[in-house]
């Protein structure tokens, strides 16, 4: 196996640097990319720092394109929904997981140009394939803390199927392959899934 490029061992220590200047660079850029999105602004690199007041050099100190930035972006919103998702679960599971399903749409469409760009150069591997495994570890810690499989449904299966058919729909969402307004497919990112999904919890 060869040795890790020198850049990403940078990138990969600035990550994990727990300094306030690396953690304002990024929070910079990720605020940076949602006021764009909000305005309907085109996204590149160029257009991101300088919106963002850092440099280039700063951006690739933390990120190696725009399709890592886009991974990370949405790792921060999936952590936040699936923590709002949690705290709703037990008063009402069926009415959680469908505002997540919303969240969900609303982050994506909030950030519809990076995201298409993201997906668009990425193809069916990269921030798609990502984006598969972060929405499946969510789903797997949701149903083996919230949910009662039916007798042979296995977690890690279940969780992967569904994470990898809703990836799909967004993508497809997101390019332009299928046309639906946000309501509709958070509906049928909600509908499609397992009731056993959202249905009643763990005593």
């Amino acid at each position: 196996m060869g040795e890790e490029a020198p850049q990403e061992g940078a990138r990969r220590r600035t990550r994990r640097s727990s300094d306030p200047r690396a953690e304002r660079v990024r929070n910079d850029l990720f605020a940076a990319a949602e006021r764009m999105g909000l305005q309907g602004l085109p996204i590149s690199v160029s257009s991101l720092v300088q919106q963002a007041g850092v440099s280039r050099s700063a951006f690739y100190v933390h990120f190696a394109d725009l399709a890592d930035f886009a991974l990370r972006l949405q790792q921060l919103h999936f952590d936040a929904i699936a923590r709002a998702a949690e705290a709703d679960l037990v008063s009402d599971p069926r009415a959680a997981m469908l505002q997540s399903q919303r969240d969900l749409v609303s982050h994506f469409a909030a950030n519809r140009d990076l995201y298409r760009l993201a997906f668009s150069v990425a193809g069916t591997t990269g921030i798609g394939e990502d984006t598969a495994v972060a929405i499946e570890r969510a789903l797997r810690r949701h149903i083996d803390l919230f949910c009662s499989p039916p007798a042979g449904i296995r977690s890690d299966l279940a969780s992967t199927y569904v994470a990898g058919a809703a990836t799909n729909l967004i993508a497809a969402w997101l390019l332009g392959t299928v046309a639906a307004d946000e309501e509709t497919l958070a509906q049928h990112l909600f509908t499609l899934m397992p009731p056993w999904m959202y249905g009643s919890g763990r005593s």
